[in-house]
């Protein structure tokens, strides 16, 4: 069992114990109530789904005198939770910013576990970027309580100051949110990487850090009429390694988007660019967003399984930890060709690959329109078109192993030139 699901059992039932001690006897003593328990409204909030996680901080707080930071913080989250039923203003807003709040518990666990197994005491002996991110969670959430206690006044004449600057207080609310989320995603990264570097460090090898080949298709024999596009994108993606390129190759269906990027990720000048650092995915049977997420985490070698972290930030987190690498997303359009809502969220997680500094995107799609949210390289790819009749001549002898003098009669009585066609011909 995990430490968080030992100490989330444990918190639990001492919330279950305690419930059941002072419902078993009348004529015993009742025990001393804290003073957050005296706090008003914390009747009322116990009874909520956030019980347990009071129980469980307290708990935290408890064993963790010796543990830097993790104490302060667990006290300053205990004192957000407690006030969620006084809020008067923005009810609902800072509901959601204070769910947000309960995810960090999450955080305050893995720092806790970490620090305790190499007997690490004090702040100078916790490894930099985690003592940063410590640090910044302690400043964050004092200043979250802060916003909060704002918003808690039952006086008249508070309320009605509140009134008057309530879109300002708006705006420190949603930057509270993104404060949190923030701290989501970089402690992700910063613990998960320092729990499994020091832990198992072969296993980070083989499960964070390793980027293969392993789903690279062999590269297609008789591609004809696209060597000026093969050169010039090789050379685009290995170009400036401090700006790694974000290129699409779009065009209709059967033009030869996916055998033409296949072609460049086996360019001698990409390959050893890159070296072993090319992931090629297919996300045509991804038709949505936590199956992309998904599918592109197994590509990774991320194991999936794991509920305490969410998959895309596995995702980010392993990408933004390995060496330079190209990463090549095929038939992009199933994911993208969602709802609206669904198609946003596509969006900006693949805005979030796509602004790390390390990695270089290649993505094909259907239809001429790029998804928002990327920096897409400029100028812009154009998008392909089918090959002339020459190219498709080769084609057709590449694939039916044989030149006959009737091949431009046939392609015209078909008339297409696009190189799946040919197959089917």
């Amino acid at each position: 069992m995990s430490p968080f699901k030992r100490l989330k059992t444990r918190g639990a039932q001492a919330a279950i114990g305690g419930a059941d001690a002072s419902s078993s006897s009348t004529s015993a003593a009742s025990p001393a109530k804290s003073k957050l328990e005296e706090k008003p409204g914390f009747s009322a909030y116990a009874e909520s789904g956030l019980t347990l996680s009071l129980s469980l901080l307290r708990e935290i707080g408890e064993m963790s005198a010796q543990v830097p930071y993790v104490k302060g913080v667990a006290g300053i989250m205990l004192r957000i939770l407690a006030i969620k039923d006084e809020i008067e203003v923005y009810k609902s807003r800072c509901a959601e910013v204070i769910d947000n709040v309960d995810r960090v518990i999450q955080v305050i666990v893995s720092a806790r576990q970490y620090c305790q197994e190499k007997n690490i005491h004090a702040k100078k002996d916790m490894p930099p970027d985690m003592e940063e991110l410590m640090a910044s969670i302690e400043q964050n959430m004092q200043e979250i309580l802060e916003v909060l206690t704002q918003c808690t006044s039952k006086k008249k004449w508070e309320q009605f100051k509140l009134n008057i600057v309530r879109t300002d207080l708006l705006r420190k609310i949603e930057r509270c949110d993104r404060k949190i989320k923030s701290i989501i995603d970089a402690s992700t990264t910063v613990l998960l990487l320092n729990i499994r570097i020091n832990q198992e460090p072969k296993k980070v090898k083989q499960i964070i850090l390793r980027i293969t080949y392993a789903g690279l298709p062999p590269k297609p024999e008789g591609l004809f009429g696209r060597e000026e596009q093969v050169e010039k994108v090789a050379t685009l993606l290995v170009a400036d390694r401090h700006r790694p390129a974000r290129l699409a190759f779009l065009g209709s269906e059967g033009v030869g988007k996916t055998a033409l990027a296949v072609t460049i990720l086996h360019h001698p000048r990409v390959a050893e660019t890159f070296k072993d650092a090319i992931y090629f995915i297919s996300c045509t049977p991804c038709t949505s967003l936590l199956s992309l997420q998904t599918d592109i985490a197994k590509a990774f070698g991320v194991e999936t399984e794991y509920k305490m972290i969410p998959v895309d930030q596995k995702v980010i987190s392993c990408l933004a930890a390995s060496p330079p690498c190209l990463v090549c997303l095929d038939g992009f359009e199933t994911p993208w060709s969602q709802p609206a809502a669904e198609k946003i969220a596509v969006e900006s997680f693949l805005a979030r690959i796509t602004s790390l500094p390390n990695v270089t995107v290649l993505l094909t799609m259907r239809g001429l329109e790029r998804p928002a949210g990327t920096a897409w390289t400029r100028p812009f790819l154009p998008a392909l078109t089918p090959i002339d009749f020459s190219a498709a001549n080769y084609t057709l002898a590449d694939i039916s192993g044989r030149w006959e003098n009737w091949g431009d009669m046939v392609m015209a009585a078909a008339d297409t030139q696009i190189p799946n066609a040919h197959i089917l011909l």
